[in-house]
C-alpha cells in the first residue's frame, strides 16, 4: 500500500497534465487507489483551527479534505485519469462523520474517481468518493464533483418556474477576508493553485483578484455552524456558487432545519450554499 505523498510531492506533476488533450467526448474508466496515512500532524491542526475559528479540541470534520485532497490529487496524476488537473472546477463537496477519529492511530484512505456525462448541460463531470478508516471501521466520507470538460450548451425553451419558497434564515456570523488570508490556508492545507496566492496570477485566469479556496469558505461555516450549536458536524454539504474575491467581507446564515448560506455583506451574491447535520 502506498503512503499518501505529501503536497510538495504533488505539486509540480499536477502543472505537467496540463498537456492532457481531454475533448467533451473522452471517456474515462472507473479508477481507485488506496493510501496509507500514519500520524497527524497536531501543529497543523491547531493552525487549521485557529485560523477557521473551532472551539472544541478534535479533529475538525472538514479537516479530513486536506488529506482527501491529497488523495484526490494523486489519484488524478495517474496516466488513467485523462483530465488536466488544472482547469477542473470544484462544484460540491459532502462531508460525514461515522465515527470519532483518533489523532493516534494510521489512517486507511481509499479514493475512486468517476466520470458523469450530464446531458443537459453537456459537459463532463467527475466524482470522487473518499472514504477514511481506522482499525478496519469507516469513519468517514468525502464526496466531491468536478467539472471537467465543458461542451457548448444546447439550446433549450425557458420555461417558466416558481419562486421557491421564501425561508428564514438567522445570521450568525461575519467576516472579513483579505488577500494574505488565502495564502494562509494554502499554506496550512497545502493547496498552492495560483488564482488563489495572487491577484496578478488570477486575472491570468479570467478573475478580477485572487479568490478565497471554496473549501476554507466551507470549513469557515462548519467553524461558525459548530461554534453557533454547541455540537459537533456529523454532515456538512455545500454546493460553490460563486468565487469569492478578495478583499471581501461575507455573512454566514444558516435556519433551524439544517440549511446554511455565505453571503456578501450586501446580500446580492451567494458564495456557498449548503444543508449540515449536528450530534
Amino acid at each position: 500500500m502506498n503512503t499518501l505523498p505529501s503536497t510538495s510531492k504533488l505539486f509540480f506533476p499536477a502543472l505537467f497534465t496540463s498537456f492532457r488533450k481531454a475533448t467533451i467526448k473522452t471517456k474515462m474508466d472507473v479508477i481507485e487507489k488506496e493510501f496509507q496515512f500514519e500520524s497527524f500532524n497536531q501543529e497543523n491542526i491547531n493552525k487549521y483551527k485557529n485560523l477557521l475559528g473551532y472551539k472544541d479540541q478534535s479533529i475538525p470534520l472538514t479537516y479530513l479534505y486536506l488529506l482527501a485532497q491529497r488523495a484526490q490529487i494523486a489519484l488524478m496524476l495517474n496516466k488513467k485519469f485523462l483530465f488536466p488537473l488544472i482547469g477542473m472546477v470544484h462544484m460540491e463537496n459532502e462531508m460525514e462523520s461515522i465515527k470519532d477519529v483518533s489523532d493516534q492511530k494510521p489512517l486507511i484512505i481509499k479514493v475512486k474517481s468517476e466520470q458523469f456525462f450530464n446531458q443537459e448541460k453537456n459537459r463532463i463531470e467527475v466524482n470522487f468518493t473518499v472514504t477514511f478508516e481506522q482499525d478496519s471501521e469507516k469513519i468517514a466520507s468525502c464526496k466531491s464533483k468536478y467539472l471537467a470538460k465543458q461542451g457548448k450548451r444546447p439550446k433549450s425553451d425557458k420555461k417558466l418556474t416558481e419562486a421557491p419558497p421564501k425561508i428564514n434564515f438567522t445570521q450568525i456570523s461575519n467576516d472579513k477576508f483579505k488577500i494574505p488570508d488565502a495564502r494562509t490556508y494554502a499554506h496550512i492545507s497545502g493547496d498552492y493553485n495560483f488564482i488563489h496566492l495572487s491577484p496578478w496570477l488570477a486575472k491570468l485566469f479570467g478573475f478580477r483578484s485572487s479568490i478565497l479556496h471554496g473549501m476554507y469558505l466551507k470549513g469557515l461555516m462548519g467553524a461558525r455552524i459548530s461554534n453557533h450549536t454547541g455540537k459537533k458536524l456529523k454532515k456538512i454539504s455545500v454546493q460553490f456558487k460563486k468565487p469569492l474575491l478578495l478583499p471581501n467581507e461575507v455573512n454566514g446564515h444558516i435556519t433551524d432545519s439544517g440549511e446554511f448560506k455565505a453571503l456578501s455583506s450586501n446580500g446580492d451574491k451567494e458564495f456557498v450554499a449548503g444543508t449540515f447535520e449536528t450530534h
